[in-house]
């Protein structure tokens, strides 16, 4: 019952912030959304899921191109996209075929990013909210000293005051997590688009060395055919 009556005490307190406060409250829901929505979206295991690229990596490794085309086409991601590109452009060149890799990955991580923004302007914004019903709050407990004298009006000013600085104090409380939960979604997002990147370019390496590769084991298997031709023809 005491945590309830407390409960019901602080919103009573809270009621009386002005209006101010209905904005401030709304921004923490819809950070506190978007907050939960991207720590989800920007789970590693979700981007860039190392089993199921260990299976389109096993088919290139067998020179199965369009097999692992279709594997990533089952599953449309960024790094299933991004690795589709590159066996489709393989022929290009490797300085080509990177930057048309890092392109794409500059259209498609866009979206980590999404939302980002709100965060950014809520944590701007939120102080200023608080500041301003601060002064609408002060300007109101200072207009009620003309209605009233002696020690009833040191209490009007107390308890204007008081109210008034609620929402400082709610601008705040709301401002400095919303930064830390920014910054530490943006930093996420880069460290994922970062590795995109790393996998780019191992991809483009990979893909130059299989073709090499490939080539080679053709010449040696065009050789192996010549070499048994002639064998035939000599001993017939």
């Amino acid at each position: 019952m005491e945590v309830l009556s407390e409960l019901i005490q602080g919103l009573e307190q809270l009621s009386k912030g002005g209006p101010m406060l209905a904005p401030l409250l709304f921004f923490s829901l819809i950070c506190t959304a978007i907050f939960l929505e991207r720590v989800v979206a920007l789970r590693r295991d979700r981007l860039i899921p190392a089993d199921y690229l260990s299976r389109v990596y096993r088919l290139l490794e067998q020179g199965k191109y369009d097999t692992a085309v279709e594997l990533c086409e089952r599953r449309p991601m960024v790094m299933t996209g991004l690795i589709r590109l590159g066996i489709r452009r393989r022929q290009l060149g490797p300085v080509e075929l990177m930057r048309e890799l890092r392109e794409y990955l500059s259209r498609e991580t866009y979206g980590l990013y999404r939302n980002l923004y709100f965060l950014r302007m809520v944590a701007a914004l939120a102080p200023l909210l608080g500041l301003l019903g601060t002064v609408w709050g002060m300007i109101r407990a200072f207009g009620a000293l003309s209605s009233d004298a002696g020690e009833a009006q040191l209490k009007i000013v107390a308890d204007g005051i008081s109210v008034a600085l609620l929402t400082t104090f709610a601008g705040l409380v709301i401002a400095v997590p919303t930064y830390v939960a920014h910054e530490y979604l943006q930093e996420r997002a880069a460290t994922v688009v970062r590795e995109m990147h790393r996998y780019a370019l191992a991809l483009v390496r990979f893909l130059k060395a299989q073709d090499v590769l490939l080539k080679e084991m053709d010449t040696a298997e065009l050789r192996e055919r010549i070499r048994f031709d002639w064998e035939e023809e000599a001993s017939g």
